[in-house]
């Protein structure tokens, strides 16, 4: 149905394609079929586009659900800067722009409004133009408390969201630490992506990974770890790792794994690791060549690497008993893995685009301890900073 008809109009402000509204509406109004096109929407949405099952699929789920097409995307923020609406991507979206290109088809678009108080509210009726209206109001999570659910007659989603920006910003900095905007931003919480060469403001990689992840990854029960955070290469890995090392924490530098175990941190422990790294000084390091172990694992080495492997010797040796890796290998090699397990072939032409951005400039400031928490995921401990001593603790 088009504006000349007395509907509204079609989300994107294109004509709403007749077969695929008639379709649509019979898929909803048949329980039974909800689920066969839920499950197909999710192969297509996880598929990249460039796959088979993505071409040979994709036009039949895009009758079954509207699919927030690039075009969309871009009516859709045009119409929250016109209205002076604050916002930042996340989402499926922001791992995109993030990237700098769109790997996959997305069912929605999720967008953080900043001052979602003020304006949330006036951001749906923003996209009401475009055919977008409130669907639903659902609880959140922690760190987006409140939502905005919106549907235009093509099934496109648009959500709403409210980010807590001091819970985020604790995640990532020291607990008591300053969370104003300007902190948060140098923090990691903002980041800036592109869309069609277009700057769009997003979510950082380390805020979407941990918002999705909890900093899942498999430790043992019984098991910590020493790592140093690098989140000036986010911006460049943070969505190659999601894709290549699914479930894996923020871009880091594993400095010693496995280290004491959860319920031996005791608070000498705490303390003798914090006289030892409050004795190093923070250095200055690159990343600017891409390694591989075997066809398995790429990593970017970092240069030099001797301060890492100083620092890890230093740590094995006022802790003995906790040699790297159990000692299963021969030498130390630091190193940020950018993938692991994936196809080498497509992890080959990621390194090829990621070459481009190299090198990566970083700087050692703190140590993650991190420990597995009751889901078996990896969480934060305690954040020690480097040249100085530990104030406070988890």
């Amino acid at each position: 149905m088009d504006e000349r008809q007395g509907g509204q109009p079609h989300g994107g402000g294109e004509p709403a394609p007749g077969s695929g509204n008639a379709i649509r509406t019979f898929v909803r109004s048949h329980r039974v079929l909800g689920t066969p096109a839920r499950r197909l929407s999710r192969i297509v949405a996880s598929s990249s586009k460039s796959s088979p099952v993505a071409t040979l699929l994709g036009p039949l789920r895009d009758r079954l659900q509207g699919a927030m097409k690039v075009e969309n995307v871009r009516r859709v923020l045009r119409a929250l800067e016109t209205h002076g609406v604050p916002f930042h991507l996340a989402g499926g979206w922001a791992v995109d722009a993030l990237e700098g290109w769109e790997t996959r088809t997305h069912d929605g678009l999720t967008v953080v409004i900043d001052d979602f108080e003020r304006d949330g509210e006036r951001s749906a009726h923003a996209l009401a133009s475009l055919g977008f209206h409130v669907t639903a109001r659902p609880q959140g999570d922690r760190w987006m408390p409140r939502l905005l659910v919106l549907a235009d007659s093509a099934g496109r989603r648009v959500e709403l969201a409210c980010l807590d920006v001091p819970s985020v910003a604790r995640e990532l900095r020291a607990p008591g630490a300053e969370t104003d905007m300007r902190v948060s931003t140098e923090a990691g919480v903002y980041a800036e992506g592109t869309i069609e060469g277009r700057p769009v403001p997003c979510l950082s990689a380390v805020v979407l990974l941990l918002h999705h992840t909890r900093f899942e990854l498999g430790p043992s029960q019984r098991e910590s770890g020493l790592f140093l955070p690098v989140p000036s290469a986010e911006r460049h890995v943070g969505v190659l790792r999601q894709r290549f090392d699914p479930g894996s924490m923020p871009a880091h530098v594993t400095i010693l794994y496995p280290f004491v175990a959860p319920e031996s941190i005791t608070g000498a422990v705490v303390d003798d690791l914090s006289d030892l790294l409050g004795s190093v000084e923070p250095f200055e390091f690159s990343l600017g060549e891409i390694r591989w172990f075997d066809d398995r694992v790429m990593y970017l080495a970092p240069d030099p690497s001797a301060a890492f492997v100083d620092l890890t010797t230093r740590i094995s040796a006022r802790f003995p008993g906790h040699a790297p890796y159990r000692g299963a290998f021969g030498e130390v090699v630091p190193h940020l893995t950018v993938g692991d397990g994936g196809r080498p072939a497509r992890m080959r032409r990621a390194g090829a685009r990621l070459q481009r951005h190299l090198p990566i400039r970083a700087q050692s400031t703190r140590l993650w301890l991190m420990t597995p928490d009751r889901s078996g995921r990896w969480a934060l401990r305690l954040s020690f900073p480097l040249g100085r001593p530990l104030r406070w603790r988890i």
